[in-house]
């Protein structure tokens, strides 16, 4: 009751402190929460806080709300996660490499299909000889591109991982997947030569 008066009244930080304390007491205030926290997001998106809207956002995303649910703040945290994935890029530019992994993360946090930050990433870690981790978000992507055109790379870089990690057999399997999916594929001639290479 008191969390429903103040989100009334417009407390809505003080309307989230009491139903979670209603949560921990064992009340179901579930829906109730999400909602405070979409509206809480969006006075903070209109004050210039971006920061606080993304966590408001992540959190009735945590509740159980859909990105579809979010409406506007979709997209939000869509655009949010491109200035994240920007603002990596040009760190690891600029040879901060930790600030530019923390910003990649924060832009998956933001939107785990983000297909640029997923790229960047798994270069990154490429670079840093994790083959595997490397290997793990371009499969995904490869995955994507493979249902969606030829017109994707990642198979390529999944292959390079995956030799590298000792994996060659993955590799050719990769490979052999994308040539048969699309044999008119904008990379099929790479593509050829890279399963030439392999041993």
């Amino acid at each position: 009751l008191t969390g429903d008066a103040m989100s009334s009244g417009g407390d809505l930080i003080g309307a989230i402190m009491a139903y979670e304390r209603a949560a921990e007491l064992g009340i179901d205030v579930q829906l109730s929460l999400a909602d405070v926290h979409t509206r809480a997001a969006m006075f903070s998106r209109t004050a210039g806080e971006h920061l606080a809207a993304e966590k408001h956002y992540l959190d009735a995303l945590a509740l159980g709300l859909s990105r579809e649910q979010l409406s506007s703040g979709a997209d939000y945290l869509a655009e949010r996660a491109t200035d994240a994935h920007r603002a990596g890029v040009a760190a690891r530019i600029r040879g901060q490499a930790d600030v530019a992994a923390s910003e990649q993360a924060r832009a998956l946090q933001l939107d785990p299909t983000h297909v640029g930050a997923r790229h960047e990433l798994a270069s990154m870690r490429f670079e840093i000889l994790d083959f595997a981790g490397a290997a793990l978000l371009w499969r995904g992507l490869f995955e994507e591109e493979l249902a969606l055109s030829g017109d994707g790379a990642s198979h390529l870089n999944l292959a390079r991982a995956l030799v590298r990690g000792g994996r060659a057999d993955r590799a050719r399997e990769a490979l052999e997947a994308y040539l048969e999916a699309w044999p008119d594929g904008a990379f099929f001639a790479e593509t050829q030569e890279m399963l030439g290479l392999l041993p």
